[in-house]
C-alpha cells in the first residue's frame, strides 16, 4: 500500500471514530452436566502401535458417566462508525470433567480429560456502503482438551473446541486430549452493483495439534460453515495444519430474468510434521513417534451456473462444475513419499439442472439431478501400486441428484436432505460417491413468556471410493479403509426448557440423546462389527449477560437475534452488529450476496424476527427497482401502470379479509339485535 492510499485511508476513518458509538456486551455462565456413554468402542480404528501419550493430539471415546461443571465468561465489544465498524469477541471457558462407572480398559485415557480450557479473540472490521463492502478479521483460539460435540442431525462433527466458549450442551461421545492452537484471518471485498456484484476472499487458517475427522473434502475445511457430514466412523488424525482458501464469485444479470453465475474457489492445505516425543529417564531414551502427516493438497473448484427466474421465488437452470485436486504421493499405509512434489491427483466434471420454488403451506423446494464422472490420475490413498505402475481409472458416468425441502416458522422448522454426489474424498485425496439423507424437526413453542424448544434429527449415509474395485487390498491403514467405504445412521433429539429469566438472568434445563450406529466394514475386509454407541446428557445452566453473546447461547430457549435490543441492534440501521457475526460465523464471513446480482443477503433463517424483516427489506428493494427499470427506460410504462394496479388490488383484498377477520371476531353477545317491535296500543 502506497504513502498516499495509506493516508487516505486515515482520512477516512478519523470522523468514523470521532462519530462512533460503543455498544459493550457480556455473559456469564455456569453449566452443570451429567451423562452417559455406552456401547462399543468407535476408536477401534486407531492405528494400535500409537501409544495414547504421543506427540501431538489424541481423541479417545468417552466411557461410562461423567459429571462436568464448566464455567464461562465473554465480552463484546462494537464501535459502531459512518464508515468503519469494529467488533471484538473476547471468551474463556473451564471445565472439570469427573468420570465414574467407567470400565477400567478406559480408566487411563480419561485421567487426561479431566480438566479443560479454552480461550478465544475474534476481531472483524467491516466497511458497508451502497456500491461496496469490505471484511478484515482475524482471531486465535485456544483449548486444553474439549469434548467434540454432534451435529443437529446425529452426526459426528469432529473437530476441536465443541461449542467454543459459549455455555452449551454437547452429546459428543469423544474427547480431545492435547493442547491446540488456532490462528486465522480473513479479508474479503464485494463490489455491488445493479445488474452485477464481484466478491472476492481470502481466509487462512493454521491449527497447532488439530483433530481432524476423515470426512469426504479438503482436509481442515469440512467444518467451515458448520455444516454435517453424515455420520462419520469415528477415525481422527492429528495435524499441525495450514490452510489456505481463496475464492472469487462473479454474478451479472442477462436480460431481465437470467443470473449468470461463476465461481473459482481454491483450497490449499499444508500439513507440518509433528515431533516425535522424547522422554529421557537416567540412561534410557525413549521416543515415541509422532504421527505421520496428510498429504499436502490442492483442491481448485470451477462453477458456471444460468438460472432462469420467473418470480421472486421461482426458478429453472443449468450448472457445470469441475474439481481438479493436486497431492503428493504416498506409500501403501498413506504415509507422504520423501522429495515427492504435487501431482495431479483427480478430476470431477458435473453437469447439473435444479430448480427452485416456494410451495403451499411454507414449503421451500430446492431440487436437481445431474450426471458426474471422475477421473482418478494417481493412485488412491494407501493403494500397493507403485506410482510408475498406475494407469488412469475413469469411472463410468454416475447419476447425481438432491433434494431439499423446507419449512419455516409457526411452530415447526422442517428440513429435509438427501443427495447424490461425487467429490473429492477424504484428506482431500482421490473421489468418493457419497450418498446422505438427513432429517430434522425443531418446534419452537412459546407458553406465557417461556419459549421450550425441541428438536429431532435423523441421518444416513454411505460412502464409497471410485476406483476401489481395482485394488485387491487398500493399504494397511484400517481409518484409511474405512473412510472410502463405510455406511452409518444416526439419531439426535434435544429438549431445553426455560426454568427463570429476570432481567439478564437466565436458568434453563437441557436434555440432549444421540445414536449413532456405524458400519467401517460393509465388505468384511477389516473383520470389524458394526458399531453402536448411546450418548445421553441432562445440562443445569445459568447465564447472565446482555448482547450478542447472551442471544447466541439460546439463554432461555431464545434464537440468535430472536428479539433485538439495544445492545445487539445497530443504533444506526436497526441490523445486527459485527459481534453477532462473529459470535453465530466464527469470522468466516465473506460477505455473502444476495439470491440474485444487487441483492442484499437474506437475514439468518433461524431468527423469526430477521425472517420476517429481511421479506420486508427485499419488497422494498424491489419495489424500487421495478421504479428505477421504468425511469431509466429499461422496463416500460406499461408493465409499471400493471404492477401498480396488481399490488392496490393485492391491498384492497388484504383489508377485505382483515375486515371480515375482525367482524367475525366479535362477540355474540356485543352485537346489537333488533328489537322487537311494540305491541299496538288498544
Amino acid at each position: 500500500m502506497g504513502w498516499r492510499a495509506f493516508w487516505a485511508l486515515v482520512l477516512a476513518s478519523a470522523p468514523t471514530v470521532a462519530s462512533a458509538q460503543t455498544v459493550l456486551g457480556y455473559q456469564l455462565g455456569l453449566t452443570q452436566s451429567a451423562g452417559g456413554t455406552f456401547g462399543d468402542d468407535l476408536t477401534q480404528l486407531q492405528q494400535v502401535e500409537q501409544a495414547p501419550e504421543q506427540a501431538g493430539a489424541d481423541v479417545q471415546q468417552l466411557q461410562g458417566v461423567q459429571l462436568n461443571t464448566t464455567v464461562t465468561g465473554n465480552l463484546t465489544l462494537d464501535i459502531v462508525g459512518n464508515v468503519v465498524s469494529h467488533g471484538l469477541v473476547v471468551g474463556v471457558s473451564a471445565s472439570q470433567l469427573l468420570p465414574f462407572a467407567v470400565p477400567e480398559t478406559a480408566q487411563a485415557a480419561l485421567r487426561q480429560q479431566l480438566t479443560t480450557a479454552a480461550a478465544t479473540a475474534t476481531y472483524l472490521a467491516r466497511v458497508q456502503q451502497a456500491r461496496y463492502n469490505f471484511n478484515l478479521g482475524g482471531g486465535y483460539t485456544f483449548n486444553l482438551n474439549g469434548r467434540l460435540q454432534n451435529g443437529a442431525d446425529g452426526a459426528l462433527q469432529g473437530g476441536v473446541g465443541g461449542g467454543g466458549t459459549l455455555p452449551a450442551a454437547n452429546a459428543g461421545a469423544f474427547a480431545f486430549n492435547g493442547i491446540s492452537h488456532t490462528f486465522n484471518a480473513l479479508t474479503s471485498l464485494q463490489l455491488v452493483r445493479t445488474r452485477w456484484d464481484l466478491t472476492f476472499g481470502v481466509n487462512y487458517t493454521y491449527t497447532q495439534n488439530g483433530v481432524y475427522s476423515l470426512a469426504a473434502g479438503a482436509l481442515g475445511a469440512q467444518a467451515q460453515g458448520g455444516a454435517a457430514v453424515g455420520t462419520n466412523v469415528g477415525a481422527f488424525i492429528p495435524a499441525n495444519l495450514h490452510t489456505i482458501s481463496p475464492q472469487l464469485t462473479y454474478r451479472t444479470r442477462v436480460g431481465r430474468r437470467g443470473n449468470v453465475n461463476a465461481s473459482l474457489i481454491t483450497n490449499v492445505s499444508l500439513a507440518q510434521e509433528i515431533r516425535d516425543e522424547v522422554t529421557v529417564t537416567g540412561t534410557v531414551t525413549t521416543i515415541v513417534p509422532g504421527p505421520p502427516p496428510p498429504p499436502q493438497t490442492v483442491i481448485n473448484t470451477a462453477l458456471l451456473e444460468y438460472s432462469y427466474n420467473f418470480d421472486e421465488a421461482q426458478a429453472l437452470g443449468i450448472s457445470a462444475n469441475g474439481t481438479f485436486s493436486l497431492r503428493v504421493p504416498t506409500d501403501a499405509r498413506g504415509v507422504t513419499l520423501p522429495g515427492g512434489g504435487l501431482g495431479a491427483d483427480t478430476l470431477i466434471t458435473t453437469a447439473r439442472v435444479f430448480y427452485r420454488n416456494d410451495l403451499p403451506w411454507e414449503l421451500r423446494l430446492e431440487a436437481g439431478a445431474g450426471v458426474a464422472q471422475a477421473h482418478l490420475l494417481q493412485a488412491p490413498l494407501g493403494a500397493p501400486v507403485a506410482a510408475e505402475d498406475f494407469e488412469t481409472i475413469h469411472s463410468d458416468p454416475l447419476p447425481i441428484g438432491d433434494l431439499r425441502l423446507t419449512r419455516r416458522f409457526e411452530p415447526v422448522d422442517v428440513v429435509l436432505a438427501a443427495s447424490r454426489g461425487v467429490g473429492v474424498g477424504a484428506l482431500g485425496a482421490s473421489a468418493l460417491i457419497a450418498d446422505v439423507a438427513s432429517l430434522t424437526f425443531t418446534y419452537t413453542g412459546d407458553f406465557s413468556d417461556r419459549r421450550i424448544v425441541a428438536n429431532l434429527g435423523f441421518n444416513a449415509q454411505r460412502a464409497q471410493g471410485v476406483g476401489r474395485e481395482s485394488f485387491a487390498a487398500l493399504g494397511t491403514d484400517p481409518r484409511i479403509t474405512a473412510a472410502f467405504n463405510n455406511q452409518g445412521v444416526g439419531l439426535n433429539a434435544g429438549l431445553l426448557i426455560p426454568i427463570f429469566e429476570s432481567g439478564g438472568f437466565f436458568f434453563d434445563s437441557a436434555l440432549t440423546y444421540n445414536f449413532t450406529y456405524s458400519d467401517t466394514d460393509p465388505e468384511d475386509t477389516l473383520g470389524i462389527d458394526p458399531l453402536l454407541v448411546h450418548t445421553g446428557l441432562f445440562t443445569l445452566r445459568g447465564t447472565w449477560g446482555r448482547g450478542a453473546a447472551q442471544g447466541a447461547s439460546g439463554a432461555g430457549g431464545a434464537g440468535d437475534q430472536d428479539e433485538l435490543d439495544a445492545f445487539s441492534a445497530n443504533p444506526r440501521d436497526g441490523s445486527p452488529l459485527t459481534t453477532a457475526r462473529l459470535v453465530q460465523q466464527g469470522a468466516r464471513n465473506f460477505a455473502p450476496p444476495g439470491q440474485r446480482p444487487g441483492q442484499a443477503p437474506e437475514a439468518r433463517r433461524d431468527s423469526r424476527q430477521a425472517y420476517q424483516q429481511s421479506l420486508r427489506q427485499q419488497k422494498i428493494e424491489q419495489d424500487a427497482r421495478e421504479r428505477s427499470a421504468a425511469v431509466q427506460g429499461t422496463g416500460s410504462y406499461q408493465d409499471e401502470e400493471r404492477r401498480a394496479q396488481e399490488r392496490d388490488k393485492k391491498a384492497a383484498e388484504a383489508r377485505e379479509e382483515e375486515r371480515r377477520r375482525s367482524f367475525g371476531e366479535v362477540p355474540f353477545e356485543a352485537v346489537p339485535l333488533p328489537e322487537e317491535p311494540a305491541a299496538p296500543e288498544e
